[in-house]
């Protein structure tokens, strides 16, 4: 896995530790984008749409949504601890990509 993709999946870990402290989901969405943008090196664009795509928000372009299914796929198959949760979200997920 690329360093900056697991860096992101650590801090993605982070923020479900910090969630009973955030109360609404805009302050939480803020919140992640703005750990994740400063902290995992990659490019805005790429940290949005990736949290786009793990909170179930699909980017509107289905190839870059099937991209980001295959990312979060990888990293819940190699790196997850909370596996029940993210499964529920691939599968959240795979529902959404039928739609394409």
């Amino acid at each position: 896995m690329k360093p900056a993709l697991k860096k992101l999946h650590d801090l993605y870990k982070s923020l479900y530790l910090l969630k009973d402290q955030i109360k609404d989901q805009e302050q939480e969405n803020s919140v992640l984008e703005e750990i994740t943008i400063q902290e995992s090196g990659l490019p805005a664009e790429e940290v949005i749409e990736f949290h786009c795509f793990m909170t179930g928000e699909f980017p509107d372009n289905p190839d870059r949504a099937k991209e980001h299914y295959n990312k979060a796929d990888f990293i819940y198959r190699t790196q997850s601890k909370k596996k029940k949760k993210h499964k529920k979200m691939l599968d959240k997920a795979k529902e959404r990509l039928k739609c394409y």
